[in-house]
C-alpha cells in the first residue's frame, strides 16, 4: 500500500514516503517572462488549468514570491501548487500511478471548518508537469489530522507499528508545533485527539519572530531591511550580508526566540497545565530556535529527530497504522490502471 505524508506548512512543505523525504520553502511565484532560463527549468510547474509557476528556492530568486497568511490557505490557486509540487519531489522517479492514501495537518482552528475542503483538494487525478517531467498521479483515501500529531506518531510508531518507545508516551501528551503563522497546542490522551485542551495560536508563529529580527536588524543596521523571502534565510544562518560584509547576528536572532518563546510557554499555561502530561513535545520547524527557552521550563520535554520533517513522517506512519486496522480504498486497482493510461 503506497502512503504518503504531507506537511504543507506556510514557510517550508514538506514530504514523506517510504525510503525519501523532500522538503522545500513553501513559496511560489509567477513566472516574470517567457524565457525563464537554465535556472528555473527544474522548479517549473505547470497545473492541471495550464497555469505556470515557479517554487521553492527559485521562486524567492525570481522575486514576487508569495507566501499565503490567510486562514483558507488551501483553496487558493498558490496552495495546490505547493501541493503539486510537493507530489512533483516525491515522485521524481514514478511520475505515473496510485497513492493509496495521503495524510496531512491542519492547524486546530481550522481543522473543521476546512478539512473536506483539504480532502477534496488532495483527492482524485493530478495530471501536472514539472520541467520536462508529466506527472499522472490519482490519490484514493485523504485522512486529515490535527497539525503536530505527526511528531507524536513520529515517536511511537514504526512502519505502522508501536515503535519500542511507545508506553513511554501512554497517558496524555502535550505537543507544541511551531508553525510559520501558527503555534498549535495539540493535546493527545493515549493517542486520542482532545479537542476542549488543544488550540491554535494565531500570533505567535515563526513569521512573528522573522518580523521582529527584521526589525532589530534594520535598527542595528541603520535602516537595513531583510526582506519576507530572505529572513529565513538570515535567521538559519545566523548572519546578514550588510555592505558586502558578512556580520553575525546571533544575540538578535537569540532575543526574537526568546521573546517568542517566553510567550508561548505563557499561553500554554493558560490551556493546559504542563506538569499533569507525561511528555511535552516540542516540534516543528521553529523548534530550534524555542528549545533554548523551553528545556529549563519543561523536565519533561521532547525534541523529535529532525523535527522540521517530524509532522510529515508520522502522518506517513499514521497512514500505515490506519492500513494495517481498516481495508484498503475501494478501486485501488482500477484507477491505478486508469493513472497510467
Amino acid at each position: 500500500m503506497r502512503v504518503l505524508g504531507m506537511d504543507i506548512g506556510f514557510g517550508r512543505c514538506k514530504g514523506a514516503l517510504d525510503g525519501s523525504t523532500a522538503e522545500f520553502p513553501a513559496f511560489v511565484a509567477a513566472p516574470s517572462a517567457l524565457d525563464l532560463g537554465e535556472v528555473h527549468t527544474r522548479n517549473l510547474l505547470t497545473d492541471p488549468d495550464g497555469h505556470v509557476w515557479i517554487y521553492g528556492e527559485d521562486a524567492i530568486l525570481e522575486g514576487g514570491a508569495r507566501i499565503t497568511l490567510a486562514p483558507d490557505k488551501m483553496r487558493r490557486e498558490t496552495e495546490r501548487a505547493r501541493v503539486l509540487a510537493l507530489m512533483g519531489e516525491l515522485f521524481a522517479d514514478s511520475p505515473m500511478g496510485y497513492v493509496d492514501r495521503i495524510v496531512t495537518g491542519l492547524p486546530v482552528a481550522e481543522l473543521a471548518p476546512f478539512k473536506d475542503e483539504m480532502a477534496s483538494l488532495l483527492k482524485g487525478p493530478h495530471k501536472f508537469s514539472i520541467g520536462k517531467r508529466n506527472y499522472n498521479i490519482t490519490v484514493g483515501d485523504v485522512r486529515v489530522i490535527p497539525q503536530g500529531a505527526g511528531a507524536y506518531y513520529s515517536l511511537v510508531l514504526q512502519d505502522g507499528k508501536e515503535s519500542g518507545d511507545a508506553k513511554a508516551y501512554a497517558g496524555r501528551t502535550l505537543i507544541v508545533d511551531v508553525g510559520y503563522r501558527t503555534v498549535n497546542l495539540v493535546t493527545l490522551d493515549n493517542g486520542h485527539y482532545v479537542p476542549q485542551y488543544s488550540t491554535t495560536l494565531p500570533k505567535d508563529g515563526i513569521h512573528n519572530l522573522h518580523l521582529e529580527l527584521r526589525r532589530a536588524i534594520a535598527r542595528q543596521f541603520s535602516g537595513y531591511d531583510v526582506g519576507i523571502a530572505e529572513v529565513d534565510k538570515v535567521c538559519r544562518s545566523r548572519s546578514v550580508l550588510v555592505d558586502g560584509e558578512v556580520t553575525r547576528i546571533d544575540e538578535l536572532v537569540e532575543a526574537a526566540a526568546s521573546s517568542l518563546g517566553e510567550r508561548v510557554i505563557e499561553q500554554i499555561e493558560t490551556y493546559s497545565d504542563p506538569r499533569s502530561v507525561a511528555k511535552v513535545i516540542l516540534t516543528g520547524g521553529g523548534s530550534a530556535l524555542l528549545q533554548p527557552v523551553f528545556a529549563p521550563q519543561f523536565k519533561n520535554l521532547v525534541v523529535p529527530p529532525h523535527a522540521s520533517l517530524a509532522n510529515a513522517i508520522g502522518y506517513l506512519e499514521y497512514g500505515k497504522w490506519v492500513a494495517r486496522r481498516e481495508p484498503q480504498p475501494v478501486g485501488n486497482a482500477e484507477a491505478a490502471a486508469a493513472a497510467e493510461e
